[in-house]
């Protein structure tokens, strides 16, 4: 199993300024300033590498990109479109540039060290799934969210430290570590939110969760100007609304009645095409009031697998990291991986 991960940073059109730090590229030493696609080949300051992949190794083991520093390795990939600016990292580095943006540092050490072994087994999953693509998984919250080694702290790096190589797997594999920030009361199995079969995550169900009530979450009201809603979804202005709804009280699937007849949408994609900070859950109650479409749930995230909040106040009460990750993802032992 590959110990490292690969993490697109981002996508740019031709162009990358770099830091200037030392740099080994093959047998040569380097300090570039600019790397520019071509014709699918990399230039690095206006030297042809002829190459459509470039790896470059900092010598001090940290490198800069748009400001913010790095542990591990910098590739970039080209094709004749894009320039893919990549961080090669052990995973256990990586871990600790996702901790402190994924929870909050300051919470206690059982909580941060559950949040470490989900992540890391997400991580894991991730480069197994993915081990045929040019990256493992980005930097932004559509993966894990990952601000590199300048947002690192003393308690989150203990967490991973502590726990280090520890996973989740269910009947000798790893699992998909699914967490959000707090379930509101209830957490959703996968087909809750997405199109999927339950049974290929036996250890993800709906189970009451009063560990994730009393947070900042427990319930939201979010009004929406009518208008506002239709041209999200680019049609007349909504008439009616109807939800059907799953087993765990989320909106699964709604239909939007306007004046130019009917749509319907997942829960899922309704709550990511109006924003999903302005629609916190898919734990919702839904009705047109006047001229504004009135939501008023609970909870904040998809619902399904580890509750952060959860995991934080199961930790206060003296519950270990083992169970706060047995609560979440029943079923599911923790295994040392081998590199």
């Amino acid at each position: 199993f590959s110990h490292e991960i690969k993490v697109l940073l981002s996508v740019e059109k031709r162009e990358v300024a770099l830091g200037g730090e030392l740099f080994d590229f093959g047998h040569y030493s380097m300090n570039p300033r600019k790397a520019v696609a071509v014709d699918g080949r990399i230039f690095i300051d206006q030297v042809d590498t002829k190459s459509f992949m470039v790896e470059l190794r900092p010598r001090g083991g940290v490198f800069t990109f748009k400001g913010r520093r790095y542990r591990g390795v910098l590739l970039l990939i080209s094709d004749y479109f894009s320039l893919y600016v990549i961080n090669k990292v052990d995973v256990e580095s990586y871990l600790k540039g996702v901790l402190p943006k994924e929870i909050i540092p300051s919470w206690p050490c059982e909580s941060l060290k559950a949040q470490a072994i989900a992540a890391r087994t997400y991580a894991c999953r991730m480069i197994t799934d993915n081990g045929h693509r040019l990256w493992h998984l980005d930097a932004s919250h559509y993966s894990q969210v990952y601000g590199g080694k300048d947002g690192e702290t003393e308690e989150t790096n203990k967490a991973v430290d502590q726990t280090n190589g520890l996973v989740l797997t269910y009947r000798g594999e790893l699992i998909t570590a699914f967490y959000h920030s707090t379930s509101g009361g209830r957490t959703a199995r996968p087909s809750d939110i997405w199109k999927v079969g339950d049974e290929d995550y036996p250890y993800l169900r709906s189970v009451e969760d009063p560990w994730s009530l009393k947070t900042p979450h427990d319930s939201w009201v979010s009004r929406l100007d009518i208008d506002a809603v239709a041209r999200a979804f680019g049609t007349a202005p909504l008439q009616k609304i109807f939800v059907e709804y799953t087993s765990s009280g989320r909106a699964l699937s709604l239909r939007l009645v306007t004046g130019r007849g009917e749509i319907k949408i997942s829960g899922n994609d309704f709550r990511l095409t109006l924003g999903a900070s302005k629609i916190k859950s898919t734990y919702f109650k839904a009705a047109v009031e006047g001229r504004e479409l009135v939501l008023r749930g609970q909870g904040f995230g998809h619902g399904v697998g580890l509750s952060q909040w959860g995991a934080r106040h199961m930790a206060e009460k003296g519950r270990s990291y083992k169970e706060i990750l047995d609560f979440y993802y029943p079923g599911s032992s923790v295994s040392k991986i081998r590199w």
